[in-house]
Protein backbone atom coordinates (compact mmCIF):
# COMPACT_ATOMS: atom_id res chain seq x y z
CA UNK A 1 0.00 0.00 0.00
CA UNK A 2 1.31 3.40 -0.91
CA UNK A 3 2.48 6.30 1.46
CA UNK A 4 2.55 9.03 -0.87
CA UNK A 5 -0.63 10.96 -0.84
CA UNK A 6 0.02 12.03 -4.45
CA UNK A 7 0.26 8.49 -5.59
CA UNK A 8 -1.98 6.28 -6.60
CA UNK A 9 -5.05 5.30 -3.98
CA UNK A 10 -4.35 1.70 -2.99
CA UNK A 11 -5.75 -1.14 -4.79
CA UNK A 12 -8.66 -3.50 -2.46
CA UNK A 13 -8.31 -6.77 -2.57
CA UNK A 14 -11.77 -9.06 -2.44
CA UNK A 15 -13.50 -6.18 -3.40
CA UNK A 16 -16.42 -8.57 -4.27
CA UNK A 17 -16.84 -9.25 -0.46
CA UNK A 18 -17.59 -6.03 0.79
CA UNK A 19 -20.67 -6.38 2.84
CA UNK A 20 -23.74 -4.11 1.90
CA UNK A 21 -24.17 -1.12 3.32
CA UNK A 22 -26.57 0.10 6.02
CA UNK A 23 -29.39 2.32 3.87
CA UNK A 24 -29.54 4.51 7.09
CA UNK A 25 -25.88 5.06 6.44
CA UNK A 26 -24.72 8.73 5.78
CA UNK A 27 -27.43 10.63 7.99
CA UNK A 28 -26.02 12.33 11.37
CA UNK A 29 -27.92 12.14 14.51
CA UNK A 30 -28.94 15.88 14.25
CA UNK A 31 -31.50 14.63 11.45
CA UNK A 32 -33.07 12.36 13.58
CA UNK A 33 -33.38 14.47 16.46
CA UNK A 34 -34.81 17.44 13.86
CA UNK A 35 -37.60 15.00 12.71
CA UNK A 36 -38.17 13.84 16.59
CA UNK A 37 -38.77 17.12 17.51
CA UNK A 38 -40.90 17.84 14.09
CA UNK A 39 -43.28 15.01 15.28
CA UNK A 40 -43.36 15.93 19.06
CA UNK A 41 -44.63 19.38 17.69
CA UNK A 42 -47.14 17.83 15.69
CA UNK A 43 -48.34 15.37 18.07
CA UNK A 44 -48.52 17.82 21.11
CA UNK A 45 -50.30 20.61 18.54
CA UNK A 46 -53.11 18.36 18.59
CA UNK A 47 -54.17 18.54 22.36
CA UNK A 48 -53.75 22.22 22.15
CA UNK A 49 -56.63 24.83 21.64
CA UNK A 50 -56.40 26.35 17.94
CA UNK A 51 -59.22 29.18 18.32
CA UNK A 52 -61.86 30.46 20.98
CA UNK A 53 -64.37 27.97 20.42
CA UNK A 54 -62.04 24.39 19.12
CA UNK A 55 -59.17 22.13 20.06
CA UNK A 56 -56.63 21.63 17.03
CA UNK A 57 -58.57 17.68 16.97
CA UNK A 58 -61.77 19.44 16.84
CA UNK A 59 -61.17 20.27 13.18
CA UNK A 60 -61.15 17.95 10.69
CA UNK A 61 -58.92 19.78 8.19
CA UNK A 62 -56.56 20.56 11.39
CA UNK A 63 -56.10 16.49 11.63
CA UNK A 64 -55.53 16.30 7.89
CA UNK A 65 -52.68 18.60 6.94
CA UNK A 66 -51.29 17.07 10.48
CA UNK A 67 -51.36 13.92 9.41
CA UNK A 68 -49.54 14.94 5.60
CA UNK A 69 -46.96 16.62 7.95
CA UNK A 70 -46.26 13.47 9.95
CA UNK A 71 -46.09 11.29 7.38
CA UNK A 72 -43.62 13.37 4.87
CA UNK A 73 -41.61 12.48 7.95
CA UNK A 74 -41.40 9.21 6.29
CA UNK A 75 -39.99 10.00 3.13
CA UNK A 76 -36.09 9.91 3.20
CA UNK A 77 -36.30 6.46 5.26
CA UNK A 78 -38.72 4.84 2.80
CA UNK A 79 -36.77 6.17 -0.20
CA UNK A 80 -33.15 4.67 1.81
CA UNK A 81 -35.51 0.99 1.76
CA UNK A 82 -36.18 1.03 -1.65
CA UNK A 83 -40.16 1.40 -1.27
CA UNK A 84 -39.76 4.19 -4.57
CA UNK A 85 -38.65 3.47 -8.19
CA UNK A 86 -34.85 3.82 -8.98
CA UNK A 87 -36.18 7.28 -10.68
CA UNK A 88 -36.20 8.71 -7.10
CA UNK A 89 -33.90 10.38 -5.65
CA UNK A 90 -33.12 13.11 -2.89
CA UNK A 91 -34.19 15.90 -4.88
CA UNK A 92 -37.71 14.56 -4.94
CA UNK A 93 -37.53 13.50 -1.38
CA UNK A 94 -37.27 17.29 -0.98
CA UNK A 95 -39.48 18.42 -3.04
CA UNK A 96 -42.18 16.00 -1.98
CA UNK A 97 -41.64 16.75 1.76
CA UNK A 98 -42.08 20.67 0.69
CA UNK A 99 -45.49 20.19 -0.79
CA UNK A 100 -46.86 17.69 1.81
CA UNK A 101 -46.43 20.47 4.38
CA UNK A 102 -47.62 23.43 2.52
CA UNK A 103 -50.87 22.49 3.53
CA UNK A 104 -50.52 23.79 6.76
CA UNK A 105 -48.85 27.07 6.02
CA UNK A 106 -51.71 27.98 3.45
CA UNK A 107 -54.01 26.73 6.80
CA UNK A 108 -52.47 28.89 9.02
CA UNK A 109 -52.72 31.57 6.31
CA UNK A 110 -56.41 31.65 6.01
CA UNK A 111 -56.74 31.78 10.14
CA UNK A 112 -55.19 34.29 10.20
CA UNK A 113 -57.35 36.54 7.76
CA UNK A 114 -60.32 35.03 8.60
CA UNK A 115 -60.03 36.40 12.50
CA UNK A 116 -58.77 39.67 11.21
CA UNK A 117 -61.70 39.70 9.15
CA UNK A 118 -64.38 38.60 11.14
CA UNK A 119 -63.23 37.76 14.54
CA UNK A 120 -63.56 40.66 17.23
CA UNK A 121 -61.24 39.68 19.76
CA UNK A 122 -63.25 37.45 21.82
CA UNK A 123 -64.16 34.95 19.17
CA UNK A 124 -62.32 33.48 16.23
CA UNK A 125 -58.89 33.72 17.28
CA UNK A 126 -55.65 31.56 16.60
CA UNK A 127 -54.19 29.41 19.59
CA UNK A 128 -51.51 27.99 20.35
CA UNK A 129 -51.77 24.71 18.48
CA UNK A 130 -51.19 26.55 15.56
CA UNK A 131 -47.68 28.40 17.06
CA UNK A 132 -46.56 24.70 17.44
CA UNK A 133 -48.04 23.03 15.13
CA UNK A 134 -46.56 25.37 12.31
CA UNK A 135 -43.33 25.23 13.64
CA UNK A 136 -43.30 21.04 13.28
CA UNK A 137 -44.46 21.39 9.44
CA UNK A 138 -41.51 24.13 9.25
CA UNK A 139 -39.24 21.82 10.47
CA UNK A 140 -40.64 18.41 8.92
CA UNK A 141 -40.36 20.62 5.19
CA UNK A 142 -36.51 21.69 5.68
CA UNK A 143 -33.77 19.84 3.53
CA UNK A 144 -31.88 17.66 6.19
CA UNK A 145 -28.26 17.53 6.57
CA UNK A 146 -28.05 14.49 4.70
CA UNK A 147 -29.47 16.06 1.67
CA UNK A 148 -27.36 18.79 1.47
CA UNK A 149 -24.70 18.88 -1.77
CA UNK A 150 -21.56 21.20 -1.45
CA UNK A 151 -22.34 24.39 -1.02
CA UNK A 152 -21.26 25.79 -4.54
CA UNK A 153 -23.59 23.41 -6.32
CA UNK A 154 -26.73 23.22 -3.66
CA UNK A 155 -27.39 26.89 -2.94
CA UNK A 156 -31.39 26.18 -3.24
CA UNK A 157 -30.73 24.43 0.15
CA UNK A 158 -29.54 28.16 1.28
CA UNK A 159 -31.47 30.69 -0.39
CA UNK A 160 -34.85 29.00 -0.42
CA UNK A 161 -34.72 28.69 3.46
CA UNK A 162 -33.19 32.30 3.76
CA UNK A 163 -36.32 33.51 1.79
CA UNK A 164 -38.72 31.67 3.86
CA UNK A 165 -37.12 33.51 6.96
CA UNK A 166 -37.67 36.90 5.38
CA UNK A 167 -41.12 36.09 4.63
CA UNK A 168 -42.21 34.94 8.11
CA UNK A 169 -39.97 38.60 8.86
CA UNK A 170 -42.46 40.25 6.87
CA UNK A 171 -45.28 38.63 7.90
CA UNK A 172 -44.76 39.11 11.74
CA UNK A 173 -44.23 42.91 11.02
CA UNK A 174 -47.51 42.95 9.51
CA UNK A 175 -49.36 41.44 11.96
CA UNK A 176 -47.71 43.70 14.42
CA UNK A 177 -49.01 46.66 12.63
CA UNK A 178 -52.50 45.73 11.58
CA UNK A 179 -53.06 44.53 15.26
CA UNK A 180 -52.10 47.87 16.67
CA UNK A 181 -54.56 49.64 14.41
CA UNK A 182 -57.44 46.62 15.01
CA UNK A 183 -56.65 46.76 19.05
CA UNK A 184 -57.24 50.94 18.56
CA UNK A 185 -60.56 49.89 16.92
CA UNK A 186 -61.73 47.65 19.68
CA UNK A 187 -60.55 50.19 22.40
CA UNK A 188 -62.11 52.87 20.61
CA UNK A 189 -65.28 50.18 21.19
CA UNK A 190 -64.11 49.50 24.69
CA UNK A 191 -63.60 52.98 25.63
CA UNK A 192 -60.15 54.24 25.97
CA UNK A 193 -58.02 54.84 28.87
CA UNK A 194 -54.46 55.52 29.54
CA UNK A 195 -53.91 51.92 30.95
CA UNK A 196 -54.74 50.21 28.31
CA UNK A 197 -53.63 51.89 25.17
CA UNK A 198 -50.02 51.80 27.09
CA UNK A 199 -50.83 48.04 27.78
CA UNK A 200 -51.53 47.52 23.35
CA UNK A 201 -48.13 49.60 23.21
CA UNK A 202 -46.22 47.30 25.81
CA UNK A 203 -47.83 43.94 23.78
CA UNK A 204 -46.72 45.43 20.08
CA UNK A 205 -42.99 46.57 21.17
CA UNK A 206 -42.77 42.79 23.04
CA UNK A 207 -43.49 41.21 19.55
CA UNK A 208 -40.82 43.36 17.73
CA UNK A 209 -38.37 42.86 20.16
CA UNK A 210 -39.15 39.06 20.53
CA UNK A 211 -40.14 37.63 17.12
CA UNK A 212 -39.24 40.15 14.79
CA UNK A 213 -35.85 41.54 15.85
CA UNK A 214 -34.54 38.28 15.97
CA UNK A 215 -35.52 37.38 12.34
CA UNK A 216 -34.30 40.19 11.21
CA UNK A 217 -31.01 39.71 12.02
CA UNK A 218 -31.28 36.33 11.08
CA UNK A 219 -32.41 37.32 7.77
CA UNK A 220 -28.94 39.53 7.38
CA UNK A 221 -27.22 36.41 8.08
CA UNK A 222 -26.40 37.31 11.61
CA UNK A 223 -25.23 33.89 13.48
CA UNK A 224 -25.40 35.00 16.84
CA UNK A 225 -28.72 36.60 16.31
CA UNK A 226 -30.16 33.34 14.81
CA UNK A 227 -28.92 31.38 18.04
CA UNK A 228 -30.90 34.01 20.11
CA UNK A 229 -33.77 33.11 17.61
CA UNK A 230 -33.35 29.15 18.20
CA UNK A 231 -33.26 29.52 21.94
CA UNK A 232 -36.61 31.76 22.25
CA UNK A 233 -38.42 29.29 19.87
CA UNK A 234 -37.51 26.88 22.78
CA UNK A 235 -38.46 29.18 25.35
CA UNK A 236 -42.16 29.81 23.80
CA UNK A 237 -42.92 26.36 22.71
CA UNK A 238 -42.81 25.37 26.62
CA UNK A 239 -44.90 28.79 27.60
CA UNK A 240 -47.20 27.75 25.02
CA UNK A 241 -47.31 24.25 26.43
CA UNK A 242 -47.13 25.17 30.08
CA UNK A 243 -50.29 27.93 29.19
CA UNK A 244 -52.70 24.98 28.15
CA UNK A 245 -53.17 24.13 31.67
CA UNK A 246 -55.98 26.15 33.61
CA UNK A 247 -53.99 26.81 36.60
CA UNK A 248 -51.13 28.99 34.25
CA UNK A 249 -52.42 32.03 33.55
CA UNK A 250 -50.84 32.38 30.07
CA UNK A 251 -52.36 33.68 26.10
CA UNK A 252 -53.55 30.45 24.85
CA UNK A 253 -55.40 32.09 22.10
CA UNK A 254 -54.14 35.25 20.41
CA UNK A 255 -55.97 37.66 17.81
CA UNK A 256 -55.03 40.10 15.60
CA UNK A 257 -57.78 42.45 17.44
CA UNK A 258 -55.03 42.92 20.53
CA UNK A 259 -51.81 43.63 20.72
CA UNK A 260 -49.57 40.90 21.10
CA UNK A 261 -50.24 38.65 18.68
CA UNK A 262 -47.16 37.99 16.67
CA UNK A 263 -46.01 35.77 19.40
CA UNK A 264 -47.46 32.81 17.97
CA UNK A 265 -45.22 32.67 14.44
CA UNK A 266 -41.96 32.79 17.31
CA UNK A 267 -41.90 28.53 16.99
CA UNK A 268 -42.31 28.76 13.22
CA UNK A 269 -39.46 31.17 12.73
CA UNK A 270 -37.30 29.30 14.91
CA UNK A 271 -37.82 26.41 13.39
CA UNK A 272 -37.26 27.62 10.04
CA UNK A 273 -33.71 29.18 11.39
CA UNK A 274 -32.59 26.41 12.42
CA UNK A 275 -32.60 25.11 8.85
CA UNK A 276 -29.20 23.38 7.84
CA UNK A 277 -29.23 25.57 4.67
CA UNK A 278 -29.93 28.84 6.64
CA UNK A 279 -26.91 27.85 9.05
CA UNK A 280 -24.93 27.31 6.08
CA UNK A 281 -25.70 30.64 4.50
CA UNK A 282 -24.57 32.76 8.14
CA UNK A 283 -21.65 35.04 8.07
CA UNK A 284 -18.65 33.28 8.79
CA UNK A 285 -17.33 34.60 12.37
CA UNK A 286 -15.35 33.16 15.21
CA UNK A 287 -16.66 31.02 17.78
CA UNK A 288 -16.69 33.05 20.60
CA UNK A 289 -17.58 36.01 18.23
CA UNK A 290 -20.53 34.40 17.76
CA UNK A 291 -21.35 33.37 20.72
CA UNK A 292 -20.47 36.50 22.83
CA UNK A 293 -22.72 37.89 20.19
CA UNK A 294 -25.74 35.86 21.37
CA UNK A 295 -25.41 36.67 24.84
CA UNK A 296 -24.94 40.14 24.44
CA UNK A 297 -28.23 40.02 22.19
CA UNK A 298 -30.34 38.12 24.36
CA UNK A 299 -28.97 40.93 27.13
CA UNK A 300 -30.05 43.58 24.95
CA UNK A 301 -33.75 41.87 24.09
CA UNK A 302 -33.65 41.40 28.18
CA UNK A 303 -33.30 45.28 28.72
CA UNK A 304 -36.03 45.82 26.55
CA UNK A 305 -38.46 43.36 28.32
CA UNK A 306 -37.57 44.61 31.35
CA UNK A 307 -37.96 47.58 30.41
CA UNK A 308 -41.93 47.55 28.91
CA UNK A 309 -42.85 45.57 31.91
CA UNK A 310 -41.47 48.32 34.06
CA UNK A 311 -43.56 50.65 31.71
CA UNK A 312 -46.37 48.94 31.82
CA UNK A 313 -46.79 48.14 36.01
CA UNK A 314 -45.90 51.95 36.46
CA UNK A 315 -48.77 53.26 34.61
CA UNK A 316 -51.07 50.47 36.63
CA UNK A 317 -49.27 51.91 39.74
CA UNK A 318 -50.24 55.72 38.12
CA UNK A 319 -53.89 54.46 37.94
CA UNK A 320 -54.49 53.82 41.40
CA UNK A 321 -53.43 49.89 41.90
CA UNK A 322 -50.88 50.44 44.46
CA UNK A 323 -51.21 47.08 45.60
CA UNK A 324 -47.76 45.96 46.95
CA UNK A 325 -47.03 42.90 44.53
CA UNK A 326 -47.60 45.69 41.74
CA UNK A 327 -45.06 48.27 43.35
CA UNK A 328 -42.53 45.25 44.08
CA UNK A 329 -42.82 44.05 40.21
CA UNK A 330 -41.93 47.16 39.18
CA UNK A 331 -39.20 47.20 41.27
CA UNK A 332 -37.69 44.38 40.20
CA UNK A 333 -38.37 44.73 36.36
CA UNK A 334 -36.23 48.00 37.22
CA UNK A 335 -33.91 46.07 38.68
CA UNK A 336 -33.23 43.61 35.91
CA UNK A 337 -33.27 45.94 33.46
CA UNK A 338 -29.97 47.78 35.21
CA UNK A 339 -28.56 44.12 35.93
CA UNK A 340 -29.32 43.77 31.70
CA UNK A 341 -27.61 46.96 30.80
CA UNK A 342 -24.11 46.49 32.84
CA UNK A 343 -24.17 42.81 31.46
CA UNK A 344 -24.21 44.07 28.34
CA UNK A 345 -21.62 47.03 28.58
CA UNK A 346 -19.16 43.80 29.90
CA UNK A 347 -19.90 41.89 27.15
CA UNK A 348 -19.49 44.34 24.52
CA UNK A 349 -16.00 45.93 26.32
CA UNK A 350 -14.43 42.31 26.30
CA UNK A 351 -16.06 38.86 25.63
CA UNK A 352 -13.27 37.11 27.36
CA UNK A 353 -13.52 39.42 30.30
CA UNK A 354 -16.93 39.90 30.37
CA UNK A 355 -18.36 36.45 30.60
CA UNK A 356 -17.74 36.05 34.11
CA UNK A 357 -19.66 39.24 34.84
CA UNK A 358 -22.29 37.86 32.32
CA UNK A 359 -22.74 35.03 34.42
CA UNK A 360 -23.39 36.16 37.82
CA UNK A 361 -26.16 39.00 36.35
CA UNK A 362 -27.88 36.62 34.49
CA UNK A 363 -28.13 34.49 37.93
CA UNK A 364 -29.04 37.92 39.90
CA UNK A 365 -31.79 38.59 36.89
CA UNK A 366 -33.09 34.70 37.31
CA UNK A 367 -33.26 35.35 41.11
CA UNK A 368 -35.22 38.93 40.41
CA UNK A 369 -37.25 37.19 37.48
CA UNK A 370 -38.46 34.05 40.23
CA UNK A 371 -39.54 36.96 42.76
CA UNK A 372 -41.14 38.74 40.47
CA UNK A 373 -43.22 35.25 38.89
CA UNK A 374 -44.00 34.46 42.15
CA UNK A 375 -45.20 38.11 42.94
CA UNK A 376 -47.10 37.83 39.41
CA UNK A 377 -48.97 34.33 40.42
CA UNK A 378 -50.42 36.00 43.59
CA UNK A 379 -51.42 39.11 41.83
CA UNK A 380 -54.72 40.09 39.25
CA UNK A 381 -52.88 42.24 37.45
CA UNK A 382 -49.53 41.21 36.89
CA UNK A 383 -51.31 37.74 36.36
CA UNK A 384 -52.22 38.95 32.77
CA UNK A 385 -48.59 39.72 31.79
CA UNK A 386 -46.73 35.67 33.18
CA UNK A 387 -45.04 35.23 30.54
CA UNK A 388 -42.83 38.41 30.30
CA UNK A 389 -42.40 37.28 33.97
CA UNK A 390 -41.47 33.93 32.42
CA UNK A 391 -38.89 35.48 30.36
CA UNK A 392 -37.23 37.15 32.66
CA UNK A 393 -36.68 34.62 35.59
CA UNK A 394 -36.18 31.47 33.27
CA UNK A 395 -35.72 31.81 29.55
CA UNK A 396 -33.30 34.91 29.26
CA UNK A 397 -31.01 34.33 31.83
CA UNK A 398 -31.04 30.54 30.73
CA UNK A 399 -30.15 31.14 27.12
CA UNK A 400 -27.02 33.94 28.38
CA UNK A 401 -25.44 31.27 30.86
CA UNK A 402 -26.32 28.44 27.83
CA UNK A 403 -24.33 30.35 25.07
CA UNK A 404 -21.77 31.49 27.57
CA UNK A 405 -20.73 27.80 29.04
CA UNK A 406 -21.47 25.25 26.28
CA UNK A 407 -20.34 26.02 23.40
CA UNK A 408 -16.12 24.91 23.75
CA UNK A 409 -15.01 28.17 22.15
CA UNK A 410 -16.50 29.77 25.06
CA UNK A 411 -14.34 27.76 27.61
CA UNK A 412 -10.92 28.99 28.43
CA UNK A 413 -9.48 26.35 26.43
CA UNK A 414 -11.38 27.21 23.71
CA UNK A 415 -10.45 30.46 23.09
CA UNK A 416 -9.17 31.42 19.87
CA UNK A 417 -10.22 29.00 17.75
CA UNK A 418 -11.15 29.15 13.89
CA UNK A 419 -13.87 30.52 12.17
CA UNK A 420 -17.45 28.29 12.23
CA UNK A 421 -20.95 29.13 11.01
CA UNK A 422 -20.04 26.96 8.15
CA UNK A 423 -22.00 23.24 7.97
CA UNK A 424 -19.61 20.21 7.03
CA UNK A 425 -22.15 18.36 4.92
CA UNK A 426 -21.89 15.15 3.50
CA UNK A 427 -22.79 13.84 0.06
CA UNK A 428 -24.35 10.68 0.76
CA UNK A 429 -27.18 10.14 -2.39
CA UNK A 430 -26.91 14.18 -3.53
CA UNK A 431 -26.30 15.19 -7.04
CA UNK A 432 -25.91 18.12 -9.12
CA UNK A 433 -29.04 18.85 -10.76
CA UNK A 434 -27.14 18.74 -14.44
CA UNK A 435 -23.69 17.33 -14.21
CA UNK A 436 -20.77 19.46 -14.83
CA UNK A 437 -18.90 19.53 -18.28
CA UNK A 438 -15.44 18.97 -18.12
CA UNK A 439 -13.36 21.87 -19.67
CA UNK A 440 -10.13 21.60 -21.34
CA UNK A 441 -7.19 21.05 -18.96
CA UNK A 442 -4.75 24.05 -18.43
CA UNK A 443 -1.71 23.40 -19.58
CA UNK A 444 1.22 24.40 -17.36
CA UNK A 445 3.81 26.84 -18.50
CA UNK A 446 7.80 25.81 -19.76
CA UNK A 447 9.66 26.44 -16.51
CA UNK A 448 11.64 29.50 -17.79
CA UNK A 449 15.28 30.71 -16.39
CA UNK A 450 15.50 34.31 -14.87
CA UNK A 451 17.04 37.18 -16.88
CA UNK A 452 20.65 37.39 -16.47
CA UNK A 453 21.08 34.15 -14.29
CA UNK A 454 24.21 32.17 -14.64
CA UNK A 455 24.59 28.75 -16.97
CA UNK A 456 24.51 26.95 -13.31
CA UNK A 457 21.95 28.90 -11.97
CA UNK A 458 19.24 27.67 -15.19
CA UNK A 459 20.80 24.16 -14.61
CA UNK A 460 19.51 24.28 -11.36
CA UNK A 461 16.20 26.14 -12.03
CA UNK A 462 15.03 23.21 -14.42
CA UNK A 463 16.96 20.43 -12.58
CA UNK A 464 13.70 18.43 -11.11
CA UNK A 465 13.39 18.11 -7.73
CA UNK A 466 11.33 16.71 -5.16
CA UNK A 467 9.40 19.32 -2.74
CA UNK A 468 8.95 18.20 0.69
CA UNK A 469 5.36 19.75 0.60
CA UNK A 470 4.28 20.32 -2.58
CA UNK A 471 2.34 23.26 -3.88
CA UNK A 472 -1.31 22.06 -4.53
CA UNK A 473 -1.90 21.56 -7.99
CA UNK A 474 -5.10 23.46 -9.91
CA UNK A 475 -7.91 20.97 -9.25
CA UNK A 476 -9.10 19.65 -13.12
CA UNK A 477 -12.30 19.36 -13.98
CA UNK A 478 -13.69 15.13 -13.42
CA UNK A 479 -13.27 13.69 -16.35
CA UNK A 480 -16.79 12.99 -18.23
CA UNK A 481 -16.77 9.42 -17.84
CA UNK A 482 -16.75 9.50 -13.58
CA UNK A 483 -20.49 11.41 -12.05
CA UNK A 484 -21.23 12.32 -8.65
CA UNK A 485 -23.55 9.86 -9.05
CA UNK A 486 -21.26 7.32 -9.45
CA UNK A 487 -18.97 8.39 -6.71
CA UNK A 488 -21.50 8.27 -4.16
CA UNK A 489 -23.34 5.11 -5.27
CA UNK A 490 -22.59 2.15 -2.62
CA UNK A 491 -22.93 -0.40 -5.30
CA UNK A 492 -20.04 1.10 -7.34
CA UNK A 493 -17.14 -1.51 -7.59
CA UNK A 494 -14.16 -0.39 -5.56
CA UNK A 495 -12.19 -0.50 -8.49
CA UNK A 496 -13.88 2.20 -9.93
CA UNK A 497 -13.92 4.33 -6.59
CA UNK A 498 -10.30 4.15 -6.63
CA UNK A 499 -9.71 5.35 -10.07
CA UNK A 500 -12.56 8.03 -9.27
CA UNK A 501 -10.30 9.44 -5.96
CA UNK A 502 -7.21 9.33 -8.78
CA UNK A 503 -8.10 10.58 -11.71
CA UNK A 504 -11.26 13.26 -10.28
CA UNK A 505 -10.08 15.10 -7.67
CA UNK A 506 -13.43 17.33 -7.17
CA UNK A 507 -15.03 14.04 -6.87
CA UNK A 508 -12.92 12.61 -3.86
CA UNK A 509 -15.30 14.14 -1.38
CA UNK A 510 -18.02 12.21 -2.80
CA UNK A 511 -15.64 9.08 -2.52
CA UNK A 512 -15.22 9.81 1.14
CA UNK A 513 -18.98 9.90 1.88
CA UNK A 514 -19.42 6.59 0.06
CA UNK A 515 -20.74 4.56 2.88
CA UNK A 516 -19.20 1.41 0.44
CA UNK A 517 -15.20 2.92 0.34
CA UNK A 518 -13.04 0.45 1.90
CA UNK A 519 -10.88 1.30 4.46
CA UNK A 520 -7.63 1.70 2.51
CA UNK A 521 -9.07 4.40 0.01
CA UNK A 522 -10.52 6.16 3.49
CA UNK A 523 -6.65 6.53 4.68
CA UNK A 524 -5.44 7.78 1.77
CA UNK A 525 -7.83 10.33 1.26
CA UNK A 526 -7.82 11.78 4.80
CA UNK A 527 -3.80 11.87 4.40
CA UNK A 528 -4.37 14.00 0.80
CA UNK A 529 -5.07 17.52 3.53
CA UNK A 530 -8.08 18.67 1.35
CA UNK A 531 -10.50 20.60 4.07
CA UNK A 532 -13.83 19.21 1.97
CA UNK A 533 -12.28 15.68 1.85
CA UNK A 534 -11.43 15.96 5.41
CA UNK A 535 -15.11 17.35 5.93
CA UNK A 536 -17.00 14.05 4.46
CA UNK A 537 -15.01 11.76 6.09
CA UNK A 538 -15.62 13.31 9.53
CA UNK A 539 -19.57 13.13 9.01
CA UNK A 540 -19.42 9.25 8.20
CA UNK A 541 -20.96 7.65 11.02
CA UNK A 542 -18.93 5.24 13.06
CA UNK A 543 -18.08 2.00 12.28
CA UNK A 544 -19.57 -0.63 14.40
Amino acid sequence: MTTDPGGRPPERAQASAAPSPHPFAGIPLSDYLRDGVAALLLFVSLALPWDYQHGASDRIEVVLVTAASVLSLALPYLSRVGVFPATWTVRTTRTARLLANLPYALLAVVYLVVDGVTGDGFSGGVGVALALGLAGAVLAAQPRRSELGPADQDRAATEQWMLVVRVLTGLVAATVLVSFVLGLVTLADLGFSVGALVGLLADSVLVLALVAWPLLGTARRDAAWRAVLSALGVVFCLVFVIGASDAARLPQIQSLHFGGFGLVLLPAGAAAAAAPGVLRGMRRTSGTERWAGAALRTFLVLAVVAVVTAVDAGVAVAEGASEAPVVIGLVLALLIAVAAVVGLSALRTSPAAGRGIALVLAGVVAVLGLVALVLAASDDYLGAVTYPFLLLALGLPATVAVVLLVPPSMRPEGAGRGPSGGLATAAYEWQPAEPVQPAEPVQPAEPTAPAGATAVTAVTAVTPAVPSVPPPPVPPVPPARFTAAQAVDPGTDAAVLAQIAQDAPTLRPYVAANPATYPALLEWLGRLGDPEVDAALRARPPRG
